[in-house]
């Protein structure tokens, strides 16, 4: 008898692409694991490599194991057949029902391991670029799809089974902790941040696809008419992307403009110091945990139409939407939102409702539950 019949519940096996909860997805995998019904279900997790997602698991009693998972390539197929190998004993010893992963890749692998044993494949589809080969194969290895925003979902429209298979869940934030909350002096003070100027900020990974350097190149612009601004940037990157991003700042003398955190475990404090969320993406997104977070804290965030953002932020009520990360129309929008302070206030009142209503974690969870009973049942 196996470990799901004995327990009463039905074993599952996460595979994360990164062990650090430094990206939307893992943040929206450990939110999942923490609140996932323990008496239905028996969480376990396997990561690339170590670090926090597997500690902060362990902590909470789940089970976890380090098994990197390699490119499949004809020079390292020894290492492919370790891997399916060491998966294959971990699948068959945990008795697992069900696997949820985040990576294509994995699932690759994964329709592999059911020519040998039985389970079910969940791909968790967080990212709207199109690759029509790998997405087509990875659509019939699985035997359900989430996708994280409406944008997503359409790149598997007219596949077979397409109604059942495909579903729609969004990211989601606990709006009981993210919301709008009065900032204290002394994180203030540790940034010279005053009350005289405007504080606008970017939230995410510091690399060249989410835009921050578009920003930098509005600010100038910001300044004219906002000589005390402030932009304060959240997150840590690609080292080279920093440095061009340093270079830029030096070259347009903002130095004493942007504020850099480095990475924050928990933005809430930081989101709610902002007027502005900015989010000047150029392709990719799904469905952002930057703007879901800077919604439930109450504020307007602006950003570009691209992938789901525009089934998170309502254009012009909840936030505006820009066609492009042009940093002309960055500062024109900023300004705009700058000048009328009770609109302001009303879209990120708005921004809250909307979290609220359509993004709160307790249903993104429940709407995940249904599907593993509705694979195993």
């Amino acid at each position: 008898m196996g470990i799901a019949e004995k327990k009463g519940t039905i074993n599952i096996c996460y595979i994360s692409s990164f062990g650090w909860l430094r990206r939307g997805g893992q943040i929206s995998l450990w939110h999942l694991l923490s609140r996932i019904d323990r008496e239905k279900f028996r969480p376990f997790l396997i990561c690339p490599e170590e670090g926090d997602l597997l500690s902060q698991a362990a902590d909470l009693k789940i089970e976890t194991e380090v098994i990197p998972v390699p490119s499949i390539r004809l020079w390292t197929i020894s290492t492919t057949i370790r891997t399916l190998s060491r998966l294959l004993t971990y699948i068959a010893e945990k008795d697992i029902k069900v696997i949820h992963t985040d990576d294509a890749r994995q699932v690759l692998y994964l329709g592999i391991l059911r020519l040998f044993r039985k389970f079910k494949i969940v791909w968790h589809v967080r990212v709207s670029w199109r690759n029509v080969i790998v997405d087509g194969i990875c659509y019939r290895l699985s035997d359900r799809i989430i996708c994280t925003a409406g944008k997503i979902l359409k790149k598997f429209i007219g596949m077979k089974d397409f109604k059942k298979k495909a579903k729609l869940i969004y990211n989601a934030v606990d709006c009981d902790y993210f919301r709008p909350r009065a900032v204290s002096d002394g994180l203030k003070d540790k940034y010279g941040i005053s009350g005289e100027g405007p504080v606008i900020g970017f939230i995410a990974r510091l690399q060249d696809v989410k835009g921050l350097h578009f920003l930098i190149k509005a600010l100038p612009a910001i300044k004219q008419e906002y000589p005390n601004i402030k932009l304060i940037v959240i997150g840590d990157g690609e080292e080279n992307y920093k440095r061009k991003i340093q270079t830029m700042i030096d070259g347009l003398n903002l130095r004493e403009d942007v504020i850099f955190t480095g990475f924050q475990r928990d933005i809430r404090p930081y989101a709610c110091m902002l007027d502005i969320s900015v989010l000047p993406t150029k392709e990719f997104e799904g469905s952002s945990r930057s703007i879901l977070e800077s919604m439930a804290c109450g504020i307007a965030v602006l950003a570009t139409d691209i992938g789901g953002n525009s089934e998170l932020i309502d254009n012009g009520v909840t936030g505006l939407l820009i066609p492009e990360p042009d940093p002309r129309l960055i500062a024109d929008m900023t300004i705009s939102l700058l000048r009328d302070k009770d609109r302001l206030a009303d879209m990120g009142s708005r921004a809250r409702e909307k979290a609220l209503s359509k993004f709160e974690i307790s249903k993104n969870v429940r709407l995940t539950e249904e599907i593993y009973e509705e694979l195993v049942n």
